[in-house]
């Protein structure tokens, strides 16, 4: 046998077994990429499902990845491995998948509302109630503007709310402009028609609606979202609004309405008795009472102390704080106090203190001591608020602004001034006499018996000291009787 013959044992141990002439190609030609390619599957519900695009699995530098070639047809996804080879080697792994795996936007070209809330609460850190909240206040403006009726609130139901929230949301962001807004405005205070306190009222909402609103296109939320493609102009940029004021006109008589509430109140309806006094005499907002612990309390100094616990969250950073109160009112309040209380307002419900929407645990309470403030003559929109406000004014009048900005724990004093704080005590210059305002004409001066003329203006000028109430002086007149 010479060399050149081959053996079946030869051919079958050869190099060339199982060889194609295309294998032999380079990775630099079409056909080497021709027998590399494959179409991956996966699985879906049991089922295996096959990609129908051909992908290739490349291997350079110590690192490997699949790539689509985005092709059904072998000849073109041979040709596109090819290139993808070449600019792996050329330029590395960042170039391949910045040009063949780009990542998918994260914001749309053109976001709607929907789209904008959905990146709001996934990027940007804002308390979930205050979020709802701004979310709420914008739906409606957009609403309005684009006539999109909301359900009626007598005839609420979650399917129609639902679906009113998903075509407000579908809304494009750009179509909400500024002038539209403005025109809004303008369109919801003229509702009131020739009613000014109406007219006042709505100017008020509007304008509050919009603050709310505008806080979604604030600095720094706009910093957190980073390249969410913004319209120009922001929906509320430049939109003019009123500073809200609305300073607090006292028409209370503190002294009757505690007086009223030792004789009724406290008998009647104990748990609303406690809210008003923690209301009215320690200034405290309606979600504290309703959260407030007697582990709180601090008999000793009367003090109580506003902090967050598991069942309870601030309004603010600043609304946490030490709060001194009367002594007296400690004492009253003492006897309430029962072994295994957590709370110091009873109720058989419990905190929810996730929700998205305000929740009290003591709601029926919060409503029958409503309803009994409003008998007593508290008319204002939310008579609890009231009693705080009131406390405000008594503080102030007692000890000055400052020390009702630190009771009520506001942040400026500013907002103590512009929305607590009232002074019934007398301003005005004093007259130094006394005069008579019975007669409509001069007085006549009269001779007396020496002939002379008598003086009209006898000096019967007193000092006028005025009484302020106090809840010692209401709380003796109880014992008294």
């Amino acid at each position: 046998m010479t060399n050149k013959e081959k053996t079946d044992e030869d051919t079958q141990r050869g190099t060339e077994k199982g060889q194609k002439p295309t294998s032999k190609a380079g990775k630099d030609q079409v056909a080497y990429w021709k027998h590399k390619l494959r179409k991956r599957t996966f699985r879906k519900g049991g089922k295996v499902v096959e990609i129908p695009d051909w992908q290739v699995r490349i291997k350079h530098a110590g690192k490997d990845g699949w790539v689509n070639l985005h092709t059904q047809n072998s000849d073109n996804a041979a040709s596109q491995a090819r290139e993808v080879y070449r600019l792996l080697v050329a330029s590395g792994w960042d170039a391949v998948n910045g040009k063949y795996k780009p990542k998918p936007k994260e914001f749309p070209d053109s976001p709607t509302l929907g789209e904008f809330f959905t990146a709001v609460e996934k990027n940007v850190t804002l308390h979930p109630k205050t979020f709802v909240s701004y979310c709420r206040r914008f739906r409606t403006i957009v609403s309005d503007i684009f006539e999109i009726d909301a359900p009626k609130k007598e005839k609420f139901c979650h399917k129609k709310s639902a679906l009113w929230r998903e075509r407000v949301e579908k809304i494009e962001l750009a179509r909400i402009t500024p002038k539209k807004i403005e025109q809004w405005r303008r369109d919801f205070i003229a509702r009131a028609g020739n009613n000014h306190l109406k007219a006042k009222e709505n100017t008020h909402s509007a304008d509050s609606a919009i603050r709310c609103a505008r806080a979604l296109f604030g600095k720094q939320v706009r910093r957190q979202l980073g390249d969410f493609p913004f319209p120009a102009p922001l929906p509320f940029e430049g939109v003019p609004v009123e500073q809200l004021r609305n300073p607090y006109r006292s028409r209370i008589d503190k002294d009757a309405l505690i007086q009223a509430a030792l004789d009724e109140l406290k008998r009647e309806n104990p748990e609303g008795f406690k809210i008003f006094l923690l209301c009215l005499m320690a200034g405290l907002r309606r979600n504290e009472v309703d959260k407030l612990k007697w582990s709180s309390f601090n008999w000793k100094t009367a003090t109580i102390t506003v902090e967050d616990h598991a069942e309870f969250s601030a309004k603010t950073d600043c609304s946490e704080g030490v709060i001194e109160v009367d002594p007296q009112v400690l004492e009253i309040l003492k006897p309430y106090k029962e072994e295994g209380d957590a709370f110091v307002i009873k109720s058989q419900f419990k905190a929810r203190p996730h929700a998205t929407y305000t929740h009290y645990r003591a709601n029926d309470h919060f409503r029958t001591l409503i309803d009994w403030l409003r008998i007593k003559g508290v008319n204002a929109k939310f008579p609890i608020h009231t009693l705080r406000k009131e406390c405000g004014r008594m503080v102030t009048e007692t000890f000055g602004i400052f020390a009702a900005q630190k009771q009520l724990r506001h942040r400026d004093v500013t907002t103590t001034a512009r929305y607590y704080a009232d002074d019934k005590r007398a301003t005005y210059p004093r007259f130094p006499v006394k005069t008579s305002c019975s007669q409509t004409n001069p007085l006549t001066p009269a001779l007396g018996s020496s002939g002379s003329k008598l003086d009209l203006a006898r000096d019967t000028t007193a000092q006028v000291v005025e009484n302020v109430p106090t809840f010692a002086s209401s709380l003796a007149c109880d014992e008294a009787a």
